[in-house]
Protein backbone atom coordinates (compact mmCIF):
# COMPACT_ATOMS: atom_id res chain seq x y z
CA UNK A 1 0.00 0.00 0.00
CA UNK A 2 1.44 3.64 -1.01
CA UNK A 3 2.32 5.76 1.38
CA UNK A 4 -0.12 8.31 -0.01
CA UNK A 5 -3.19 6.89 -1.84
CA UNK A 6 -3.64 10.24 -4.00
CA UNK A 7 -4.91 10.57 -7.43
CA UNK A 8 -1.97 12.13 -9.37
CA UNK A 9 -2.30 16.10 -10.00
CA UNK A 10 -4.17 17.73 -13.08
CA UNK A 11 -0.71 18.23 -14.90
CA UNK A 12 0.06 14.61 -14.68
CA UNK A 13 -3.01 13.54 -16.35
CA UNK A 14 -2.40 14.06 -19.74
CA UNK A 15 -2.82 11.16 -22.01
CA UNK A 16 0.52 11.38 -23.68
CA UNK A 17 2.14 11.73 -20.04
CA UNK A 18 0.09 8.37 -19.04
CA UNK A 19 1.51 7.15 -22.53
CA UNK A 20 5.19 7.89 -21.59
CA UNK A 21 4.12 6.23 -18.06
CA UNK A 22 2.81 3.15 -19.01
CA UNK A 23 5.97 2.90 -21.97
CA UNK A 24 8.39 3.57 -18.87
CA UNK A 25 6.86 1.02 -16.55
CA UNK A 26 7.01 -2.22 -19.13
CA UNK A 27 10.58 -1.37 -20.09
CA UNK A 28 11.59 -1.28 -16.67
CA UNK A 29 9.56 -4.35 -15.59
CA UNK A 30 11.07 -6.05 -18.57
CA UNK A 31 14.70 -4.87 -18.38
CA UNK A 32 14.99 -4.70 -14.92
CA UNK A 33 13.43 -7.45 -13.23
CA UNK A 34 14.39 -8.41 -9.27
CA UNK A 35 17.33 -10.72 -10.45
CA UNK A 36 19.40 -8.28 -12.00
CA UNK A 37 18.32 -5.86 -10.01
CA UNK A 38 20.19 -8.04 -7.19
CA UNK A 39 22.66 -7.95 -8.87
CA UNK A 40 23.73 -4.50 -9.05
CA UNK A 41 23.36 -4.46 -5.27
CA UNK A 42 25.97 -7.45 -5.47
CA UNK A 43 28.19 -5.69 -7.96
CA UNK A 44 27.70 -2.50 -6.15
CA UNK A 45 26.88 -1.27 -9.28
CA UNK A 46 24.77 -1.16 -12.37
CA UNK A 47 26.23 -2.92 -15.13
CA UNK A 48 26.76 -0.45 -18.53
CA UNK A 49 24.58 -2.53 -20.74
CA UNK A 50 21.68 -1.62 -18.59
CA UNK A 51 22.42 2.22 -18.94
CA UNK A 52 22.74 1.42 -22.80
CA UNK A 53 19.36 -0.15 -22.83
CA UNK A 54 17.59 3.22 -20.95
CA UNK A 55 19.51 5.21 -23.49
CA UNK A 56 18.04 3.13 -26.39
CA UNK A 57 14.80 2.96 -25.17
CA UNK A 58 14.75 6.59 -24.96
CA UNK A 59 14.65 7.33 -20.75
CA UNK A 60 17.69 9.07 -20.74
CA UNK A 61 18.25 13.06 -20.95
CA UNK A 62 14.52 13.44 -22.06
CA UNK A 63 14.45 16.96 -21.26
CA UNK A 64 17.44 17.73 -23.68
CA UNK A 65 16.28 20.07 -26.48
CA UNK A 66 15.42 19.31 -29.77
CA UNK A 67 18.25 21.59 -31.13
CA UNK A 68 20.66 19.02 -29.73
CA UNK A 69 19.39 16.19 -30.09
CA UNK A 70 17.35 15.05 -27.19
CA UNK A 71 13.62 14.55 -26.87
CA UNK A 72 12.71 18.66 -25.42
CA UNK A 73 10.49 16.78 -23.21
CA UNK A 74 9.63 18.50 -19.61
CA UNK A 75 9.80 18.20 -16.13
CA UNK A 76 6.54 15.92 -15.94
CA UNK A 77 8.50 13.44 -18.23
CA UNK A 78 11.14 13.35 -15.52
CA UNK A 79 8.88 13.35 -12.79
CA UNK A 80 7.54 10.11 -14.66
CA UNK A 81 10.97 7.94 -14.76
CA UNK A 82 11.64 8.90 -10.95
CA UNK A 83 8.48 7.77 -9.99
CA UNK A 84 8.12 4.30 -12.11
CA UNK A 85 12.30 3.52 -10.85
CA UNK A 86 10.99 4.34 -7.19
CA UNK A 87 8.00 2.11 -7.65
CA UNK A 88 10.23 -0.37 -9.44
CA UNK A 89 12.86 -0.03 -6.74
CA UNK A 90 15.48 -0.49 -8.99
CA UNK A 91 17.61 0.18 -5.72
CA UNK A 92 21.23 1.80 -7.15
CA UNK A 93 19.54 2.77 -10.86
CA UNK A 94 20.68 6.94 -10.28
CA UNK A 95 18.59 7.78 -13.19
CA UNK A 96 17.45 10.94 -11.27
CA UNK A 97 20.90 11.51 -10.57
CA UNK A 98 21.80 11.40 -14.44
CA UNK A 99 18.67 13.03 -15.70
CA UNK A 100 17.78 15.57 -13.46
CA UNK A 101 21.53 16.66 -12.25
CA UNK A 102 23.86 15.80 -14.49
CA UNK A 103 21.97 17.32 -17.70
CA UNK A 104 21.15 19.69 -15.70
CA UNK A 105 17.17 18.89 -16.16
CA UNK A 106 14.34 21.00 -17.90
CA UNK A 107 15.67 24.14 -16.31
CA UNK A 108 18.89 23.84 -18.60
CA UNK A 109 17.97 25.52 -21.74
CA UNK A 110 16.61 28.50 -19.37
CA UNK A 111 19.76 28.54 -17.67
CA UNK A 112 21.94 28.26 -20.91
CA UNK A 113 19.83 31.21 -22.77
CA UNK A 114 20.50 33.26 -19.71
CA UNK A 115 24.37 32.54 -19.52
CA UNK A 116 24.25 33.46 -23.69
CA UNK A 117 22.65 36.57 -22.35
CA UNK A 118 25.00 37.85 -20.01
CA UNK A 119 28.20 36.27 -21.79
CA UNK A 120 27.73 36.45 -25.36
CA UNK A 121 29.17 33.33 -25.44
CA UNK A 122 27.04 30.08 -26.75
CA UNK A 123 29.26 27.13 -27.62
CA UNK A 124 29.21 26.40 -23.65
CA UNK A 125 25.67 24.29 -23.72
CA UNK A 126 25.92 24.02 -27.34
CA UNK A 127 29.36 21.56 -27.12
CA UNK A 128 27.60 19.53 -23.87
CA UNK A 129 24.51 18.44 -25.73
CA UNK A 130 26.19 17.82 -29.18
CA UNK A 131 25.36 14.45 -30.34
CA UNK A 132 23.36 13.98 -27.09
Amino acid sequence: MPVLDVPPPAFMQDPDIQMFADSANRFFERAAPPERVLGWREAGQVERSFWRETGAAGFLGVTVPEAYGGPGADFRHELVLLDVVARQNLEGFALGLHNVIGNGGAEAPLAAEARFRRTGVRHRHERAWRGF
